[in-house]
């Protein structure tokens, strides 16, 4: 009876619990105590090779179904072109256009959450950090893919920054696709004027990769590196020639309403970069169907505005088309159209018209 009320006496090994129960000393204080797994991922031993990145890559590509993204999505965004005469209404025509972009981005997203194949967010924490840190041994191709992924999924940790300063020492290496897919998802993810020498390097290395380039994939080029800034007109005196080559298989390859969509999208990436040329306005024009929407008529007359060409036989012949659009689009695309207007010599009843819906 003495022995058991020593052994179950307070403070007793015998009434801890430790491994030896007889085991005296210090650690006979130590409790026993049920914490909380931690997750840091971010202290993951990274151990990958480029097949495994790559294969990843592809599945999360190939696992993604949402409604395509055009390239022309976002031209609205950068409206420092327009030429908007200021006003007092200025400020909340900006802020009108801000409300309208955001709440496209949120019904995009929702469109596209949709499609995709759900991963956890350790799963891109550990996917990010062995991108980054196996970085220098994948090829340009598979660099681009990676960042393809990470871009469709909407997922941004640090790897675009992490990739310029790997690309731009490669920039050479790049094929058609991989200088596509990194100069479409790069404008869009890196903030705008910060990697200006990289997108100079990338718009010197187009003559390279020319041959491998058809009509719609220059417009591409040049709107997405409007987009990120570089506003050189040299790149559009490089690619001149060969879009006007390949300009007549854009209607062999859909109908053509997508074909008057991608003369239109073209017509307006010449017009941003300033680039004048009559002898491609000219033949773009009268490929333009008359009975064109209305966003193909107003991306065709602001690419011609912003190349200092007259519109009005252009707009004086698709006038029905303007008037029918003019309650249906943004007060910011009115104002644009007042401001291309004033320039030509269409018919005052038709300036009217625009200045009301102001």
């Amino acid at each position: 009876m003495l022995i058991a009320k020593r052994l179950l006496a307070p403070g007793h090994a015998s009434c801890k619990p430790l491994p030896v129960l007889t085991h005296d000393g210090p650690n006979r204080f130590v409790k026993f105590k049920l914490r909380r797994i931690r997750r840091d991922y971010w202290n993951v031993l990274c151990f990958s090779n480029s097949n495994k990145l790559r294969t990843t890559a592809y599945e999360l590509l190939n696992n993604y179904s949402p409604k395509q993204t055009e390239f022309i999505e976002d031209y609205s965004s950068n409206r420092a072109e327009n030429n908007v005469e200021s006003d007092d209404n200025e400020s909340n025509i900006i802020k009108d256009v801000n409300k309208e972009l955001k709440n496209e981005e949120v019904d995009t997203t929702e469109a596209q959450n949709k499609g995709l194949l759900i991963k956890s967010r350790g799963f891109w924490i550990v996917y990010s950090k062995r991108f980054k840190d196996s970085i220098h041994i994948l090829s340009v191709s598979d660099i681009a893919t990676i960042l393809k992924s990470f871009h469709m999924y909407n997922k941004d940790t640090g790897e675009y920054v992490v990739a310029v300063l790997e690309l731009q020492k490669r920039v050479n290496e790049m094929d058609r696709d991989a200088f596509m897919d990194c100069l479409w998802v790069l404008s869009r993810r890196l903030k705008l004027n910060t990697q200006k020498n990289f997108f100079k390097k990338l718009a010197q290395h187009v003559p390279n990769i020319l041959y491998s380039l058809d009509a719609l994939d220059i417009v591409k080029v040049l709107w997405n590196l409007h987009n990120a800034g570089y506003k050189d007109v040299n790149i559009c005196r490089k690619v001149y020639m060969k879009f006007m080559d390949h300009m007549e298989e854009l209607s062999e390859k859909g109908i053509s309403q997508i074909y008057n969509c991608n003369l239109s999208a073209a017509c307006l990436a010449f017009g941003r970069f300033g680039y004048r040329n009559m002898d491609l306005y000219s033949k773009i024009e009268p490929k333009i169907s008359k009975s064109c929407n209305a966003e193909v008529l107003f991306q065709t007359s602001w690419g011609f505005h912003l190349a200092a060409i007259d519109v009005t036989k252009l707009v004086t012949e698709r006038m029905e088309t303007l008037v029918d659009s003019l309650g249906k689009i943004p007060r910011w695309k009115v104002q644009v159209w007042k401001t291309i207007l004033n320039g030509t010599n269409c018919d005052t009843q038709l300036k009217k018209t625009v200045d009301e819906y102001l």
